[in-house]
């Protein structure tokens, strides 16, 4: 997983082959060349680690689901890559890793996971703080697969997007200000995806970019506005 930050570094945080560690490390964002500076991160993760920037404390925040599926949040220095040592756990669990977006508009970290039994289900994090607002939301449906989630920013909305138990693909919003979910799920109409999807807002052209795994493993992309 990647993040990009105003040290002009995109840091890397992955899971270990053999021994479910987490390591970071950086490419340079000018040149695109890796900064050979692979570093472990105390802990272990049973999935992919996510990134996020958090504006408000420099820092980028880390989060990963735990060897026992509890969700785990720490942060690192955004420009040296130093681990904070503030690993702390929030309420819940997941089967897999947690998606994370910035809500700049309730200055607030917004979580999107899957449950243990696949319900979808949100909460939030303090930017300022990082503390965990004790929020959860459940959204109604459910997915076989890590969520994904993007700012809205013509909308100001959080938009997901998620892979349907039947691999359809599917989108909804929440709205930042109340955490409500606005019953606005939308289906695309032919998509059959395989594993989670991604999503990415496009400023230059003001719709998201959207990528999916479809059959055989093949990868598709849309460019899209809702």
């Amino acid at each position: 997983m990647i993040c990009n930050t105003l040290a002009q570094k995109i840091w890397v945080a992955v899971k270990g082959m053999n021994d479910n560690s987490i390591w970071l490390g950086s490419i340079n964002a000018r040149t695109g060349a890796f900064n050979y500076d692979w570093h472990r991160v105390p802990g272990t993760t049973s999935s992919a680690p996510v990134l996020l920037y958090n504006p408000y404390r420099s820092e980028v925040m880390i989060l990963v689901r735990g060897m026992d599926n509890s969700i785990w949040i720490g942060s690192f220095d955004a420009y040296n890559g130093s681990f904070n040592n503030d690993w702390h756990s929030i309420p819940g669990g997941t089967p897999s890793p947690p998606a994370a977006v910035y809500d700049p508009t309730s200055h607030r970290i917004r979580l999107i996971v899957r449950g243990m039994n696949g319900g979808i289900w949100t909460s939030t994090l303090d930017a300022y703080t990082g503390q965990f607002n004790n929020d959860w939301r459940s959204i109604p449906g459910a997915t076989p697969s890590t969520p994904a989630a993007s700012f809205d920013p013509d909308n100001e909305k959080v938009r997901i997007l998620v892979r349907g138990m039947d691999d359809s693909l599917w989108t909804g919003t929440i709205d930042p200000g109340t955490g409500q979910f606005n019953d606005d799920w939308y289906r695309f109409e032919g998509a059959s995806i395989y594993d989670s999807p991604a999503i990415l807002w496009l400023p230059a052209r003001q719709e998201f970019l959207i990528v999916v795994k479809g059959g055989g493993g093949a990868l598709y992309f849309i460019v899209w506005g809702p």
